[in-house]
């Protein structure tokens, strides 16, 4: 392993004939890769790009986009991430609240928005290459890496500025569960625009390990990569792995950890996956802490299938309720992470609360068992609150997924007259079941729930609305069922 040093996200210390990236029928070294940046650094100079500036990047699964990335950082520049399918008005609304003057895309994505403010890069094919001596550049720890954007399952996205120290010391502390060595490969099998995606990024730099880029993180790509390029690092969400256990998809020999994360994890998943020689780590972490902080493993999932496993030193997590007083093992309240990779800030918000400094409040509810283990239960901003009387989604959403003709479900609010707020839910049903009635599923869950968890109403559906991270979009249902009267 060559040094590990915060400078390599730099290119600073790898050995230079090493692979770099690795892509179906080519590989790129990490001189070449120090090259084509380089050259970018200086068109994008060219193109008015300044030390300090705020610049939006499509995160497109491409080699040109971690070119432009490092190019970028070469200058001082920071990158702005943006998913490549978001809508005209969410790319005005990210521009602004970033102050981009500057946006860095593909000709398709020239030709798809409309672009007024800002001056539109395309990144050049041909550009002449050449290995000119650069300016060395030294990273301050405290300058911020990239800004993105929460997944905004429930909420609006949120821009988060992360630090090469989040990126850094998430790496470092990371590596006691993946033990980094050589010969690894990663799969950057997730968008690098989330965070799960581009700290596979910036590990595969920290430690100098080649970084497999597929076509897309869609399933068949992802098989195909896997298949020829044998990864022996995976990080996936519930929703991919599902897909590939569905198509009883193998893992390669040579694959020595899955990350498992992204929000809810059903247990009959990771059981299937192990079934089929997947060596699964459940994770939880979140664009605030630059990726996962809790880990969960397979020797683990044993005796705490339910859990999201134990922080993983130095980070600390402590369960607090409504006034943020501490509370004890087994009692659930919101879940408050400490780590040396919590960001700098949101985006345009000062936080100046003194408690929020040294934890960051996740939103989260869960508890801490009595081996220290957590267990997620829900998100704050996700409770329903009925006739005064709180619902945990999460819980009612466990107990309808035992139904043997449940294969998907979400549980969300509308809005009721009588109670404020009522208990919905959608469905998705297994592919063998037919005639099935709603009047079943109630009968079943009163035997499970108190009667007012059980959903009041109850749609069947083909398909659920979710981000490519996974995570079910709930707004989208409440907004879609909102007519339903109560």
């Amino acid at each position: 392993m060559d040094k590990i040093s915060i400078n390599n996200f730099l290119l600073q210390n790898q050995l230079p004939s090493a692979p770099a990236i690795i892509t179906t029928g080519k590989t790129c070294t990490y001189n070449q890769l120090a090259i084509k940046s380089g050259s970018i650094k200086k068109y994008f100079f060219e193109q008015g790009v300044n030390e300090n500036d705020f610049v939006g990047i499509f995160g497109e699964h491409t080699i040109e986009f971690v070119i432009s990335v490092l190019a970028l950082w070469k200058l001082g520049a920071i990158p702005v991430l943006l998913n490549p399918k978001v809508t005209q008005n969410e790319l005005n609304d990210f521009l602004q609240s970033a102050n981009c003057n500057t946006l860095i895309g593909s000709e398709d994505q020239l030709k798809k928005y409309s672009i007024t403010g800002q001056k539109f890069i395309t990144v050049p094919i041909n550009l002449n290459e050449n290995l000119d001596e650069e300016k060395k550049r030294e990273i301050t720890p405290e300058k911020t890496a990239a800004i993105i954007y929460t997944s905004g399952s429930s909420d609006k996205p949120k821009g988060v500025k992360l630090s090469f120290n989040s990126f850094y010391k998430s790496g470092l502390i990371g590596d006691t569960i993946l033990k980094h060595s050589a010969g690894d490969r990663w799969l950057a099998s997730l968008p690098f625009y989330h965070v799960g995606g581009f700290s596979i990024l910036t590990r595969a730099l920290l430690f100098s390990v080649p970084i497999i880029i597929p076509r897309s993180v869609k399933s068949d790509e992802l098989i195909q990569s896997i298949t020829e390029l044998n990864p022996t690092l995976i990080s996936f969400v519930s929703t991919q792995l599902k897909r590939l256990v569905d198509k009883r998809f193998k893992p390669n020999p040579t694959l020595k950890n899955v990350l498992l994360g992204g929000g809810f994890i059903s247990n009959d998943l990771v059981e299937k996956s192990i079934e089929l020689g997947w060596r699964i780590t459940k994770v939880y972490g979140s664009t605030e802490t630059a990726s996962f902080v809790t880990a969960l493993s397979l020797k683990d999932f044993k005796s705490k299938p339910g859990s999201a496993g134990k922080p993983i030193a130095p980070n600390k997590i402590i369960i607090v309720d409504e006034n943020n007083n501490t509370l004890a093992k087994n009692i659930s309240g919101e879940i408050l992470i400490s780590s040396p990779s919590l960001m700098q800030s949101y985006l345009n918000e000062q936080d100046e609360d003194e408690t929020k400094k040294e934890y960051f409040h996740s939103n989260d509810i869960g508890f801490i068992d009595d081996d220290g283990y957590l267990f997620l239960e829900s998100r704050k901003s996700e409770i329903i609150i009925s006739g005064g009387e709180n619902i945990n989604p999460f819980e009612v959403e466990k107990e309808m997924l035992q139904h043997s003709a449940i294969k998907e479900t979400a549980v969300f609010p509308l809005k009721s007259n009588e109670w404020g707020e009522t208990v919905a839910a959608v469905i998705i049903l297994e592919e063998d079941v037919n005639n099935f009635k709603v009047e079943e599923l109630n009968t079943y869950l009163r035997d499970k729930l108190a009667g007012f968890k059980i959903p009041k109403k109850i749609f069947i559906v083909k398909e659920l609305p979710k981000t490519e991270s996974g995570k079910v979009e709930k707004k989208k249902l409440t907004e879609k069922y909102s007519a339903t009267n109560f």
